[in-house]
């Protein structure tokens, strides 16, 4: 699954890249980033929409600031049943957001509080309605095993991404993350560049 996302992440970056080189202006162009994501699958408190999947990505970079997306499902089985909440910040748009990533990958923590976010019901897969809402977010990474380095150079373009799996728990959306139901997730720094 990590190598699937990278290998995402350098077709998109080496697509900027060659749109670049073909210009006829030369640029320069610098992104340094670091990122934590994390997949939870367990329990809901929806009553009759027991389970429960959820993403929380943030990430951090000079240019786009600090900023964290969450991505949440309650659903029933078979499902007939849904509640979707889609929502985040960034410090960019002024939100309520801190976010902390250690350089060495040993954890993260993010938080944010009355971020906006949509609440959309479905039932047999056609939506009933959307209701904005606002959401918090409170989620602790602990880095786990071994650091994977991935460095890439060649006609002036460079690329040093590291990578380390971690765990993690909180709460999103109202929603508790406990650590028995989270799935995989990881820690992320990154430099890209030509």
């Amino acid at each position: 699954m990590r190598r699937v996302g990278l290998l995402v992440f350098l077709m998109a970056m080496a697509s900027v890249v060659f749109t670049g080189l073909a210009s006829a202006q030369t640029s320069h162009f610098n992104n340094n980033s670091r990122g934590a994501f994390g997949v939870w699958d367990g329990t809901a408190s929806y009553g009759a929409l027991p389970y429960l999947y959820t993403q929380v990505n943030a990430s951090q970079s000079a240019r786009d600031g600090k900023s964290v997306h969450v991505s949440q499902t309650a659903y029933d089985f078979p499902v007939t049943r849904s509640v979707q909440i889609e929502g985040g910040g960034s410090t960019k748009a002024g939100d309520d957001v801190s976010l902390r990533i250690a350089r060495n990958l040993s954890g993260a923590e993010v938080s944010g509080s009355d971020l906006p976010a949509t609440r959309c019901v479905y039932v047999d897969q056609v939506e009933t309605g959307c209701t904005d809402i606002t959401i918090d977010v409170d989620v602790t990474w602990t880095g786990q095993g071994a650091i994977e380095r991935y460095v890439q150079g060649g006609l002036g373009i460079h690329t040093n991404y590291l990578r380390r799996d971690a765990v993690a728990s909180g709460s999103a959306a109202g929603q508790a993350l406990p650590l028995s139901e989270f799935s995989y997730g990881g820690l992320f720094v990154s430099n890209f560049g030509f």
